[in-house]
């Protein structure tokens, strides 16, 4: 207990990090992920799962055996749920499976589009409302979804996310800036804030070796390092504001806020957040992974059941070890690797991600010229 810190996030209540802190130390999983399929509506340029020849309603989980892994996620000491894609609620059985796992007292979250948030869905949800509902927004208007995405549903995404705030559902954003989004960031911001909203920014895109192991280190859909820093550093600007980024920039550990998901723990070499110490992933073939990126050798929890599963993975996650170099470098603090990255850019948790090497590079550099253009512009202004 001793080597793991507790953060203040934003949008996590300190509540759920204590808890999931006491859950890792007692080999017990606070927190599962149920990707309940790959099918998507959009076809996002980025994603690491979805692919035009991924149907919706393929090969997956039945309804039941969803049900009877929330069943076993209970027992096992699961609180918190999350329900992801693909898109989950392009499921027919969506509603019977989300209504099942709400009867169990899970704390249940869900990862979606924001296309589908209506008829049915919104029925459902203004009866039986999720906790949050973290919806991703990929662009300022219809136009740059239809580039990204493949659908025009900007104007449909807002309208549903202002329907469920209305009815009292606590709602997230979440974006992912690419080359095909990159200049609406700033609209993007701007829209999240003028709805109340939170909103969580990334310019790290995975690779997609989801799809196809031979994407090792390669997403066709990422900026490249420097441009991924670029923006990343554009949007702490905009979202901390000149005062606070030039306080902050003089100590980078504070400049980046820490993701809920990824707590760091002091691990050295370890794994570094809670995958596989507190937290798990199902995927759609009902596989259980530390993570939805580190996949491999799978323990399947229809066959062996989900606690058998658990304990499989947890004594492989905590075997896994990261590069050595990671462990002395200066950018380490503001550096987004992880085991997970490691394995996905490189196909090895112990070899560097010179992606992510080459991003944290340019990401001091581009603080440092912001910070100094800022300084500049003050005494100028005198």
């Amino acid at each position: 207990m001793a080597n793991i810190k507790i953060e203040p996030s934003a949008s996590e209540p300190m509540i759920s990090r204590y808890i999931h802190t006491k859950c890792a130390a007692a080999g017990i999983p606070a927190s599962a992920t149920f990707e309940m399929t790959s099918g998507c509506n959009f076809n996002c340029k980025m994603c690491y799962i979805h692919s035009p020849d991924c149907k919706q309603g393929g090969n997956e989980l039945s309804a039941a055996e969803w049900i009877s892994l929330g069943n076993q996620a209970r027992e096992l000491g699961v609180i918190f749920l999350l329900l992801t894609g693909g898109e989950p609620l392009v499921r027919k059985d969506f509603p019977e499976i989300y209504t099942a796992l709400k009867k169990m007292g899970f704390i249940i979250s869900i990862n979606t589009n924001g296309s589908l948030l209506c008829g049915e869905i919104e029925e459902l949800f203004k009866n039986n409302p999720p906790s949050r509902l973290n919806v991703s927004l990929y662009g300022a208007d219809n136009e740059t979804y239809r580039r990204l995405c493949g659908a025009p549903q900007f104007d449909r995404v807002i309208e549903n996310i202002r329907r469920m705030r209305d009815i009292g559902i606590d709602v997230k954003i979440n974006c992912s800036i690419t080359p095909d989004n990159c200049g609406d960031l700033e609209k993007i911001y701007e829209l999240a804030k003028s709805l109340g909203l939170h909103i969580k920014l990334t310019t790290y895109m995975y690779p997609s070796v989801r799809q196809n192991p031979v994407n090792t280190g390669f997403n066709a859909g990422r900026l490249s390092p420097r441009d991924a820093a670029y923006y990343r550093v554009k949007y702490s600007l905009l979202n901390l504001g000149e005062d606070e980024f030039l306080r902050r920039s003089d100590n980078l550990n504070a400049l980046f806020d820490t993701e809920d998901e990824c707590v760091d723990i002091d691990a050295d070499r370890g794994v570094r957040c809670r995958a596989g110490r507190s937290a798990l992933w199902i995927d759609r073939l009902g596989n259980v992974y530390p993570c939805g990126m580190i996949t491999g050798e799978n323990c399947n929890a229809v066959e062996k059941g989900l606690a058998e599963c658990w304990k499989t993975v947890r004594a492989e996650t905590s075997c896994i070890k990261t590069p050595l170099k990671c462990t002395a470098c200066k950018y380490r603090s503001l550096c987004p690797s992880c085991a997970a990255a490691c394995k996905c850019e490189t196909g090895s948790f112990e070899t560097p991600p010179d992606y992510l090497c080459e991003m944290s590079r340019y990401t001091v550099e581009f603080i440092a010229e912001k910070s100094e253009e800022i300084r500049r512009e003050r005494n100028d202004g005198k």
